[in-house]
């Protein structure tokens, strides 16, 4: 809601928000054409992953029965006999050459496990994407009707298809397999991803499905077949199922939600620079500058990597209002609507990773800061009055302190307990098969794995620029306003300390959001491909903080400047940025 301007600048405030909503659709309309593609998942097909752990304790392998017998065009069944060929999907291997051997043994059906008739060894290199790899043409199996893949090194191969010569594929059957711990990652297969009905080698994002997509997908279709795949959290999980159900298992269905939350974000990133600064171009520039940086907008382009990031945005932006306006308490329904809008937001974050209770911690704090500032206006106002009017400040106040312990427990732990309960139930059945215990007991389980510090400088890399120059640029911005605006707020001279503290409230409401989010991503509870998304939002704000304060010190021409020059150049970074010239050549 824009509430900071009266009259005919409300209407040209929502005129300009609204343009910016459109341009907005329409990139984002686009991204999910050019990103989101309609690559199938045939259910036919095996989940063929081999795992091992470590190459020295064992030896990673599979053993298939391959079908050769098919229908031919008259009617009649038989014994193909010709060439079969064999394809592969993603390799992952922490050898440090990139390179891995794996071995084909072409046995009879009755061959000792250490016999084979003919043997294929292929060396194949890691990617980072889940494509097709043609393992080799062709092997003539007149007398083969198994085949055994293995490999010394620590390896998991994302899936294998065999495939007659005309390409038509080879049902088969897992005999057995076995991992270093003795695991059958066959066992339970549900599904297995095919891009297309041919095979192809393939690294474009709209053909290709990530490993996390393929797992997220696995969990997704679960719900509806009773599998026993517990996604990356309950929520995500459960709308990548609803839009599975809509759309069908393709690439199109498990990213769609990331497009709409996608859209969401920039949407909600406006709206809380406008809460913050009350100005149009300052949510304009922050949009843009957020964009730039690459990775909310990246996140689009992977199965529910923008969810998280809306629910966590969304419980700021409320967090935001509660400071400027709600905690007065003026108006008792907006504040009471404020506060369970905040436990709901709060709740649908944690079902997106219990780990997220980190990132949300700025949300108590600015909650903290809010109430001191309220105690601090009755104190003045207070010690400013007398006789009757003194008892009804004193009256009014304490009720509103009353009320406020009745509502901080409902929106800081029933309302957020209850909605992770519910999410959690939504996935009962495979996350009892998963853990092998009760519904309770497997969900405390589970949020106790949410917990695992991983804890890593890598993020911190992120904020001097990496990737493509265009995501460097906004970011070396975001550096410069940072250190700028930080050491004029605590060490500035007569002129620039004034000016910082101009911004000073603005400052910390940035401030503290991004060290919450900053440490959480530090111990390892961020999203790997999205772990700089949510925190690029406040790291960007630090940008409109800093032309304001050169605003203050220059005046309002040099302000105008500032924004104008660095709306230009942000929307050039964005444009020139890997996910938009992906966007724009198909690559």
């Amino acid at each position: 809601m824009l509430y900071h301007q009266k009259g005919n600048k409300v209407k040209r405030s929502n005129y300009i928000f609204a343009v910016f909503a459109i341009v907005a659709a329409i990139i984002f309309v686009l991204t999910g054409a050019f990103f989101c593609g309609s690559v199938s998942t045939p259910s036919t097909f095996w989940l063929t992953t081999v795992k091992v752990s470590d190459g020295d304790v064992g030896e990673a392998s599979a053993t298939f029965l391959l079908d050769r017998t098919r229908e031919s065009q008259d009617g009649e069944i038989s014994n193909d006999v010709s060439a079969a060929y064999i394809f592969i999907g993603e390799i992952y291997t922490c050898q440090e050459s990139g390179e891995v051997t794996v071995y084909f043994d072409f046995k009879t059906e009755y061959s000792a496990d250490d016999r084979y008739v003919d043997r294929e060894t292929v060396v194949l290199n890691a990617n980072s994407r889940y494509g097709w790899i043609e393992a080799f043409s062709g092997k003539e199996i007149s007398s083969c009707s198994k085949v055994k893949v293995h490999t010394p090194y620590e390896i998991e191969i994302g899936e294998i298809v065999f495939a007659f010569k005309d390409g038509e594929k080879i049902p088969v059957k897992s005999v057995e397999s076995q991992t270093a711990y003795g695991q059958n990652p066959f066992k339970d297969a549900e599904y297995a991803v095919d891009e297309k009905n041919s095979f192809y080698l393939s690294d474009r994002v709209k053909d290709t499905l990530t490993p996390y997509e393929i797992g997220e997908m696995s969990a997704a279709y679960g719900l509806f077949t009773g599998g026993k795949t517990v996604g990356s959290s309950p929520l995500t999980t459960l709308f990548n199922s609803i839009s599975i159900l809509i759309f069908g298992r393709n690439t199109f269905a498990v990213r769609f939600f990331s497009i709409i939350f996608g859209y969401a974000c920039v949407i909600m990133i406006y709206l809380m620079f406008f809460r913050l600064f009350g100005k149009d171009e300052i949510s304009i520039l922050a949009s843009v500058a957020v964009l730039a940086m690459g990775a909310t907008f990246g996140s689009i382009t992977v199965a529910s990597a923008s969810v998280p990031t809306f629910f966590i945005l969304w419980a700021y932006y409320l967090a935001f209002g509660f400071y400027a306006k709600e905690v007065k308490f003026e108006d008792k329904r907006s504040t009471v609507f404020n506060l369970l809008l905040t436990g709901i937001a709060i709740g649908l974050s944690l079902s997106c990773g219990v780990k997220r209770i980190v990132s949300l911690a700025g949300i108590p704090v600015i909650w903290g800061l809010s109430l001191k500032n309220l105690s601090a206006d009755f104190k003045k106002e207070y010690e400013a009055s007398s006789g009757i009017k003194k008892d009804n400040i004193f009256v009014a106040y304490h009720k509103k302190k009353s009320a406020y312990a009745k509502l901080m427990p409902l929106c800081f732990a029933i309302i957020p307990v209850f909605l992770l309960a519910v999410f959690y139930a939504v996935s009962a059945k495979p996350l009892t098969a998963e853990y092998g215990f009760g519904f309770w007991r497997s969900m405390l389980v589970d949020v106790g794995n949410s917990f695992k510090v991983d804890f890593s400088l890598s993020l911190f890399v992120e904020f001097i620029g990496v990737g493509g120059a265009a995501n460097a640029i906004p970011k070396y911005i975001a550096l410069f306003s940072v250190l700028f605006v930080t050491i004029g707020f605590f060490f500035g001279d007569n002129k620039l300390k004034p000016a910082a503290r101009s911004v000073g409230r603005k400052f910390v409401l940035v401030s503290v959001a991004f060290l919450s989010l900053l440490i959480s991503y530090s111990l390892g509870y961020g999203d790997g491909f999205n772990a700089f998304g949510a925190i690029s939002v406040f790291y960007s704000g630090y940008i409109p903080l800093l032309i304001c304060v050169v605003g203050e010190l220059r005046g309002e021409k040099a302000y105008r400047g500032l924004i104008i020059g660095a709306i230009i150049l942000l929307a050039a970074s964005f444009v020139a940025s890997d996910a938009v010239l992906k966007l724009i050549f198909n690559i």
